[in-house]
This record gives C-alpha cells, sequence and structure tokens, in this order.
C-alpha cells in the first residue's frame, strides 16, 4: 500500500497538461471524491512512461480546484496489468482516510463525472472535451443497469443506478452547461448532438441547444464536423427533433469532410477518418446506415415493447430524395417502410408483420398518428 500525505490544499485540474505523455502500451484511472460533494476530486492515471520495474502515475483535479497537484510513481511493477489490486490510500494533513482508489490498468468509475477515454476519435476538425462525451455514455450505462435492476427484479439495484444516473445528469447540466450561450462545454456538434440525443438537457433548454446545433451546422456550410461519438448523433439529433431536411443535406454531401466524399475518392469500406487516414475499414462512422433505416425508412423500436412486438414508424419525406424503401427482418417475420414522392403527392406502403403492432407518426403538415395492426397499408400526403 502506498499513502500519500496532503498538505491539505485543494488540488487543481491540470489534465494532460501536466507533462506526461502517455507513451506507453497502456494506460489506466482511478478516482476519488475526497470532498465528500459527490464530485470527483482526483484521477489517479497511470501511464507506461518508464520501462523496467517502474509505473508512473499522475494525480488531476478538476478545473475549479486549486492548490497543488501530485505525482505518483509504483515501483515494483512491469507494466499497469502488473499492478491490478494496489490500493492507494490518500490521506489529509492530520492522516485521516478520505477514500481508496484501486491501482492497475482500468478506467475508475467517477461519481458523477468521467475524464478518461478515446472521446469523440477521429473528428475532422473540432475537438470536444472528453470530460463530457465519456460522462454522457457513463450516464446511458448507469440507466441500463437501473432498467436492467428493474427487468430481473432487483430493485434495490435499480434504485441505486437511478438515482446514480440522475446525479449524473444534474452534474452535467451544472458544470458543463452554460446557461448565458446555451451551449454545452465548447459548443461543437459532437457536444451539442450528444447531450440531445443521450436526454442529457432540461425540457425548458431544449430548444435553444437544438437552435445552437442548428447554427453550428449552418457554421461549417451544413456538413458534418464530427468524430466517432459525434456521427452516431449528429444525424438523429437533427432527424429526431424537426431538422431531417438538415440531416439529410449533411449526409448527401459529396465534398470534404462527408461519407459522399469517401465515395468520390474510390472508397468503398467505411474509413476510420474523415480525410482518409491509413486504417480504411472501420464501422464507428457508419452509424450513416442505421440512420437510413431509423429516419428515411423511420422503422424504430419501442423499447418498451422490445423485439418488435410493437413498432415505432416516422419515415421522414426529406426534400432532395425522391423515395425511399426500407425493411427489417423481424421474429415475427419482414417489416417495411416504401414511400414515394410523384409531384405533390407523396405515397406510403408499409407492411406490419404477424403478431405486431405498430404506430405510425406521418410526417409534415399531415402529421397525424396511426394505430396498426398486422397487415398492409397504403397512405398518401400533400407533398
Amino acid at each position: 500500500m502506498v499513502v500519500l500525505q496532503s498538505d491539505g490544499a485543494k488540488y487543481r485540474n491540470v489534465t494532460f497538461s501536466a507533462g506526461l505523455p502517455f507513451t506507453g502500451k497502456s494506460h489506466g484511472a482511478n478516482c476519488a471524491d475526497l470532498f465528500g460533494d459527490g464530485r470527483l476530486s482526483i484521477i489517479v492515471a497511470a501511464g507506461g512512461l518508464y520501462p523496467g520495474d517502474l509505473m508512473t502515475s499522475a494525480v488531476f483535479c478538476p478545473r475549479e480546484r486549486t492548490g497543488n497537484y501530485l505525482n505518483v510513481r509504483l515501483k515494483g511493477v512491469k507494466c499497469n496489468r502488473d499492478a491490478i489490486g494496489a490500493r492507494i490510500t490518500l490521506l489529509n494533513g492530520d492522516s485521516r482516510q478520505m477514500r481508496e482508489v484501486g491501482g492497475g490498468a482500468n478506467f475508475g468509475c467517477l461519481p458523477t463525472e468521467q475524464h478518461f477515454g478515446l472521446g469523440d476519435w477521429s473528428p475532422y476538425k473540432s475537438r470536444t472535451p472528453i470530460e463530457l462525451t465519456s460522462t454522457c455514455y457513463y450516464y446511458q450505462i448507469t440507466l441500463l443497469l437501473s432498467k436492467f435492476g428493474h427487468i430481473t427484479g432487483r430493485v434495490q439495484d435499480a434504485e441505486l443506478y437511478g438515482q446514480l444516473a440522475e446525479k449524473i445528469r444534474t452534474s452535467v447540466n451544472v458544470y458543463l452547461f452554460d446557461k448565458t450561450t446555451g451551449l454545452y462545454v465548447n459548443g461543437t456538434q459532437t457536444a451539442l448532438s450528444s447531450v440531445l440525443c443521450q436526454d442529457i438537457v432540461p425540457a425548458d433548454e431544449r430548444q435553444r441547444v437544438l437552435d445552437n446545433l442548428v447554427k453550428a451546422v449552418a457554421l461549417n456550410d451544413n456538413h458534418l464536423d464530427v468524430g466517432l461519438v459525434g456521427s452516431k448523433h449528429l444525424l438523429n439529433a437533427l432527424s429526431l427533433n424537426g431538422y431531417a431536411d438538415l440531416a439529410f443535406t449533411i449526409a448527401a454531401q459529396r465534398t470534404q469532410p462527408s461519407w459522399g466524399w469517401w465515395l468520390l475518392q474510390g472508397e468503398t469500406t467505411f474509413q476510420e477518418e474523415w480525410n482518409l487516414g491509413p486504417s480504411r475499414n472501420h464501422v464507428f462512422l457508419g452509424e450513416i446506415v442505421a440512420w437510413f433505416f431509423k429516419a428515411l425508412g423511420g422503422i424504430q423500436v419501442d423499447p418498451d415493447r422490445p423485439g418488435f412486438q410493437h413498432i415505432i414508424l416516422r419515415p421522414n419525406f426529406v426534400k432532395g430524395l425522391s423515395y425511399a424503401n426500407a425493411s427489417i427482418e423481424t421474429v415475427h417475420g419482414k417489416v417495411s417502410s416504401a414511400w414515394k414522392r410523384s409531384k405533390d403527392m407523396v405515397t406510403l406502403d408499409l407492411v406490419i408483420p404477424p403478431n405486431a403492432t405498430a404506430t405510425l407518426s406521418m410526417p409534415g403538415a399531415s402529421s397525424r398518428t396511426y394505430e396498426l395492426k398486422a397487415g398492409k397499408y397504403h397512405f398518401s400526403a400533400k407533398n
């Protein structure tokens, strides 16, 4: 056990600017809430900086803290994985134990924030702070755990993770949202689309955040400016909130950066980078394919009735596209959605498989909702 005596001062956030180049093949992170306020007080980040029997760790703290930070070296291990199970106990000036944090090659669960991870990997231009992207997914993970608890009858776990999820969501809105500007962190397309898609934004701020996302897209000449995380959320955030036409405009671009530009370069697989990097077969910028089904065909799952027992149908008759066909094989059979534009009319043909039901929401001026049973349906609406 390594015991660190602090001088009682609060720590300041030095993040990666502390001068520790993580050049090792592995690195890990752990955390502690020294102040008992539900916020991260420190992160112990381990990097394989030194060869042989030395592992280096640095202690980082949130940006509003002031004071010092610590560098910690753990001897006797050849790499981070060899340190799994080690414990670091942090003590304050009067030797009172504050919190134990585990050592080794693992990413620690922070009280209400995550400051580590790959973040919005391979962005085209704008970089989004990792604390936003990682914390949003931390929120989603705790929500899933809460749901799993309810499904499996583990009520105590469900309540525990549900409460933690709400604390995480609150933390994002308190510390990473600027109420004056309506921006999360630095206002990138990734930041704004992530919080919208992951239901982080308070109801009374959603429109302002959405407006800022639309502005961010316009500032980039209606092109995407995202990486891994943003590519998952950008098109969905727009199409789910009344901007399907703008989402399609982004999806159909043929100048850099875009999926269409890849095609013009002769590429037939999804790339790791928008400017054609060394790795040219990556799925993680491929959310556009799922978006074809969800937004253009409009075929969406109902989380309350999984397995396509009930189907949500929300097709978007986007400008610039004359037709769209989408179908998915489910355990009940094929569900299909096909629409076609002809002069001033749009026709929609649907197939709902046996033993399934669906809710159809027609877009545009004809915005009506239909409850459908299994069968074939034909609808028409003014363009």
